[in-house]
């Protein structure tokens, strides 16, 4: 998800998150990696039956007394759900033996389409290639404080202007610089990858449901919310609508209400939060 991401964002310069969404299912969905599978005829080394020793013989060793009919062959069957998961697991198997090169190297071969990449530093040559950098005038950072920004999150950008458009609601239209909606869709694939990674190896023993559920608890809409108010970024947000300025006023008064309670019974106090989406910047 995060390296075919990485590529929808650099090759379609002008597609908004919508159809960059559509066209990241097209190249991972379930079914492309199935059909990718039966090309490639994984399902000839997927072991579908469990392990018997009765049955089982080293390597170059037969059984002379029962030889097998001529002709004979074994089936099995397997959903495509299956053998989708099987190249999802391959790629994950890769990337925790060589890291996320490898783990590059192995969806190119899973025919997970990469025909600009063939290795993980060349992105950044895509990038220097064929996407511009967002421009603005300098006079506009004036509407944002990249100083208090940068002070509240402990980094400090290079590109300041990628940082101006990560705060660009779609409500204020500039003929310069984009709204957040294309940075959102790459930030959520690097988000899932960075949360993923850290609970696998930080809980080796949980089951994938566990993984899963806390993945869920770690990027949902409300903790993001909740992190947003918390180092003070919605007070950055550069708009144009009352709506939205109606709705963070909001927001602020019902997360101080929860804080409140919070000082006299700990708690994940963000789950009862009334969703509000623009506050995920």
């Amino acid at each position: 998800k995060l390296c075919v991401s990485i590529r929808m964002y650099l090759i379609l310069p002008f597609k908004q998150e919508g159809q960059l969404h559509i066209r990241r299912i097209k190249s991972i969905s379930n079914s492309a990696l199935y059909r990718n599978a039966v090309k490639l005829e994984l399902y000839r080394y997927v072991t579908s039956t469990p392990f018997n020793r009765k049955h089982w013989l080293p390597p170059n060793f037969t059984m002379e007394d029962e030889p097998l009919e001529s002709g004979r062959s074994f089936k099995h069957s397997l959903s495509d759900k299956t053998l989708a998961d099987i190249v999802e697991a391959s790629l994950g198997a890769c990337y925790l033996s060589q890291g996320v090169e490898s783990a590059l190297d192995c969806a190119i071969k899973m025919m997970i389409p990469f025909p600009e990449i063939k290795h993980w530093k060349e992105f950044a040559t895509l990038n220097n290639a064929i996407s511009p950098s967002p421009t603005c005038d300098e006079a506009e950072f004036l509407y944002l404080d990249i100083e208090a920004i940068e002070s509240s999150i402990n980094y400090n950008f290079r590109n300041k202007r990628l940082l101006y458009e990560a705060f660009t609601h779609p409500s204020c239209p500039n003929p310069n610089t984009s709204c957040y909606q294309r940075l959102e869709f790459l930030g959520d694939a690097v988000l899932d990858f960075l949360v993923v990674s850290y609970l696998f190896e930080r809980y080796p023993g949980l089951k994938p449901a566990n993984i899963t559920e806390l993945k869920g608890a770690s990027v949902s809409n409300n903790f993001l919310s909740f992190i947003s108010h918390s180092l003070g970024l919605h007070q950055h947000l550069i708009h144009s609508s009352s709506a939205l300025s109606s709705n963070l006023m909001e927001f602020i008064d019902q997360m101080e209400k929860m804080q409140q309670t919070k000082q006299n019974q700990p708690h994940q106090y963000w789950l009862k939060l009334i969703h509000r989406k623009r506050l995920q910047i």
